[in-house]
């Protein structure tokens, strides 16, 4: 069911568009958060075993906002970094001269 929505409101969708997002969060939920892939993109699903010729190939692509991230991790985390942080990207003039957030970004 989709998220976001009262079930209330789901209730009162057509019959065939409640089908639809039910069938959709379904495929969702079928598809790594992280690659993409499905496992029938690599397990046979006769054998059960993997695929001889998967259908992806992993290469290497750089993201630069990744890799600013990730410099920032490395420099300024380090080791001990508590649980729950997270790195994120914000535009130039959200960020004060001591490197964090502005609690005013009018400032």
């Amino acid at each position: 069911m989709p998220l976001g929505i009262p079930h209330s409101e789901f209730l009162k969708w057509d019959p065939l568009d409640q089908d639809k997002a039910i069938a959709y969060t379904r495929a969702k939920a079928e598809v790594c958060e992280m690659c993409g892939s499905r496992e029938a993109d690599w397990v046979d699903p006769e054998t059960g075993r993997i695929k001889a010729h998967p259908p992806f190939t992993p290469v290497g692509v750089t993201c630069h906002g990744c890799a600013e991230i990730e410099k920032y991790r490395k420099a300024e985390l380090k080791d001990g970094t508590p649980p729950g942080v997270r790195v994120i990207l914000v535009p130039d003039e959200m960020v004060g001269l001591d490197g964090k957030l502005k609690k005013n970004p009018s400032e």
